[in-house]
């Protein structure tokens, strides 16, 4: 026979004074349906990471903030992943809309950078294949190339093409080549 909780009354919680880590479930959800499930854990590691860092710097102001300063190394020993591994999920949260960041320096000294966690846009989906025929309005630059885009990338390719063509230069091995046969 099962017990009835009725008696059981919740106390209110206020999270007034109290540790807290602000994250935007929606944001969540994205790195969720975008890892599979060998890297989710990593990936949501990271992102508790960063949440938490956001709230320490907003407790100074008395409320929520998204941008903080922080180094790599400060995100990797909160999250307990490798510093390469901290800026390769960046650069995909980076892909996925959900985080910026500014790199500092001081003349020559490097600063912690800037990160700013972005808000939810509700405009999140899979990004289009390079093949679809259709723009999709949901994702950003999904549209189809313009007759500028094709110019550009036609220039680009001549230019590279110029670089191939070494107008008599001989290469190294070239050079060592009738060095050896001139002994």
């Amino acid at each position: 026979m099962e017990k009835s909780n009725e008696n059981i009354k919740l106390r209110p919680y206020s999270l007034r004074g109290t540790p807290f880590a602000w994250q935007d479930m929606r944001v969540m959800k994205i790195i969720r349906n975008h890892y599979g499930e060998e890297k989710r854990t990593t990936a949501i590691a990271i992102y508790q990471s960063l949440t938490e860092l956001a709230s320490l710097a907003g407790r100074g102001q008395g409320k929520h903030v998204s941008q903080f300063t922080a180094y790599l190394i400060t995100i990797a020993e909160k999250s307990g992943k490798s510093v390469s591994t901290i800026k390769r999920y960046t650069k995909e949260f980076r892909d996925l809309q959900i985080l910026v960041w500014e790199k500092r320096r001081n003349g020559k000294m490097n600063m912690s950078s800037m990160w700013k966690l972005l808000d939810y846009r509700g405009s999140y989906s899979e990004p289009t294949s390079p093949n679809n025929s259709k723009p999709n309005p949901s994702v950003h630059n999904s549209g189809l190339p313009t007759e500028e885009d094709r110019r550009k990338l036609y220039n680009k390719k001549e230019r590279f093409n110029k670089l191939n063509n070494n107008d008599g230069l001989k290469s190294m091995k070239d050079i060592m080549d009738e060095y050896g046969k001139n002994k």
